[in-house]
């Protein structure tokens, strides 16, 4: 099955790239490849790889809200394995996977509840200040196409996001129904209603979780700041952030294809040339190969002390 998927993801990337690569001029994409700047994609790339700090902190906060106790460099050198598997797989289940296996000291039952909690958290952030920024051009009435059809997703995936709020008190009430086994799914509900009424920690993840998403936007700006471009970094950075958004759903390998397609279609609105944003996304994605592979890279050098995570 999962050999059936990986074909199947891969088909769909493929051809994804196949129909965006016949919509632009490959000569000029090269060309304009040839006159980036490589200081925006070191300085996108220090930004990026410094990110995975800020999210192995984002997930300590979750663990230690299951009264777990975990080391610092533990919980970020287990995020960067996360981010090299991400790589190596077709889809971030991998990395998670991966990730879940190396933290299984912690119990694995609870590296799974909190790595797929910090993902719906993550999730949930960018789809409310996408939700933000989509009403903004709303509202005054931009040129942003499917913007009606991206609203309407971006509710649904809010929604989505706060269905463990209510899956506990369901759960409960199903629990007279002797064949349905619900405690793995009531814990893990437990666990993120404990959390998000905490105060103190939803705020700190909130925070973490903007902070992430901002410089995630920032370092496509700088992309397109390598490219020459004159459009306002504000504007680039809120569309860049809705790309980014769309290009989490998993059909395809690393978001590639969907990327590019949904990158080209949303950047029409501001009249920047096809292979610019084609060039800006593939090197997007380059980067981001380049974090995982880092990433990994500096797990393997690392030793077992320094791997190890629970205290």
């Amino acid at each position: 099955m999962w050999l059936i998927k990986g074909l199947l993801k891969w088909s769909i990337t493929i051809a994804l790239l196949g129909f965006v690569l016949s919509k632009i001029d490959v000569l000029e994409f090269f060309s304009i490849l040839s006159a980036f700047d490589p200081l925006f994609f070191l300085l996108a790339f220090c930004i990026q790889f410094s990110l995975s700090i800020l999210q192995a902190i984002r997930w300590r906060i979750i663990v230690n809200s299951a009264q777990i106790k975990i080391e610092r460099v533990g919980a970020w050198l287990n995020v960067l394995i996360g981010l090299f598997f991400n790589q190596a797989f077709p889809s971030s289940i991998g990395g998670d996977a991966m990730r879940i296996y190396f933290a299984k000291s912690i119990g694995v039952g609870s590296a799974f509840r909190t790595i797929i909690i910090d993902r719906i958290f993550a999730l949930l952030t960018l789809s409310v200040i996408s939700l933000c920024i989509c009403c903004v051009f709303f509202l005054t009435s931009s040129d942003l196409p499917y913007i009606e059809l991206m609203l309407l997703a971006e509710l649904l995936l809010i929604l989505g996001c706060f269905a463990p709020i209510f899956g506990e008190p369901v759960g409960q009430k199903l629990k007279k129904f002797k064949r349905v086994n619900l405690a793995t799914i009531n814990t893990f509900c437990c666990q993120f209603r404990e959390i998000f009424y905490n105060q103190t920690k939803i705020l700190q993840i909130a925070f973490m979780s903007i902070t992430i998403h901002f410089f995630v936007s920032v370092s496509g700006v700088l992309l397109f700041l390598g490219m020459g471009s004159d459009i306002s970094p504000l504007l680039l950075g809120a569309i860049f952030a809705l790309v980014n958004l769309f290009s989490v759903i998993p059909i395809s390998f690393g978001g590639w294809g969907v990327r590019e397609g949904v990158a080209i279609a949303l950047f029409s609105s501001l009249d920047i040339e096809t292979e610019v944003v084609f060039a800006v996304s593939v090197l997007f994605g380059v980067l981001m190969i380049a974090v995982g592979l880092s990433g990994g890279a500096v797990w393997l050098l690392a030793s077992k002390k320094a791997r190890a995570l629970k205290i």
